[in-house]
Parts: C-alpha cells; structure tokens; sequence
C-alpha cells in the first residue's frame, strides 16, 4: 500500500488501504457479546506486533541490550 502511494499509483494505494478497513471492520464487530472474540483478536494483533518489532530489530542489530532504547 505505502509503496503504491509512493510511486504515484493512489488509485491502488486506496483501494489497498479500503481492503484492509473492510477487513478490521469485520473482524471488530460492534456487538457486546462478542467481548471474548475481540479480547482474542486485540492479543493476535499486539502479539503479532510485537513479534514484527522484534524481528525488524534482530534484522537490524543483534545486540538485546540496545532493544530499549532503540524500539
């Protein structure tokens, strides 16, 4: 999507950008008895979140004791 935008290709970058919002609309549904999906869902977006930041991190250095500071 960011490399659409960049490249001056909007059209794709906006119907990228409106996929990815119809998906989160659908996996974030508005009814309350669904508390326990969402709680699901918010643990599988922050650990694969935080999955992602660490391996960007390993990709671009080694040394854990930096991890603090950098991220």
């Amino acid at each position: 999507m960011q490399e659409a935008f960049n490249t001056g290709d909007y059209i794709s970058a906006v119907v990228s950008r409106q996929k990815v919002e119809n998906i989160s609309g659908v996996l974030f549904c508005d009814d309350r008895s669904y508390q326990e999906l969402r709680l699901k869902q918010q643990y599988f977006f922050v650990s694969a979140s935080i999955q992602d930041i660490i391996r960007r991190f390993k990709d671009a250095d080694s040394n854990f004791d930096e991890f603090p500071e950098k991220v």
